[in-house]
């Protein structure tokens, strides 16, 4: 099991940073406050992207104007 946390590396090649997030604000899918926690990756031009979150972004109704995103520094 040691082996497999050491090793960061997938077919040669190495595998991106995860950084991680909290937000905080206004949920409009549960109509309140949330506090939600991303996984970011940053790609090759430097651009952080969200790769995880512990909500629904991405699949939730409100995912093109959530509030809790907004609050969300994508550059670095």
């Amino acid at each position: 099991m040691d082996e497999w946390y050491g090793s960061m590396e997938k077919k040669g090649e190495t595998m991106a940073e995860i950084r991680e997030e909290t937000v905080s604000g206004f949920c409009k899918a549960q109509n309140q406050t949330r506090r939600i926690f991303c996984e970011l990756e940053e790609d090759e031009q430097g651009k952080l992207r969200i790769v995880d979150t512990d909500c629904a972004y991405g699949n939730c109704p409100h995912t093109g104007d959530c509030l809790l995103m907004a609050n969300l520094s994508l550059s670095d």
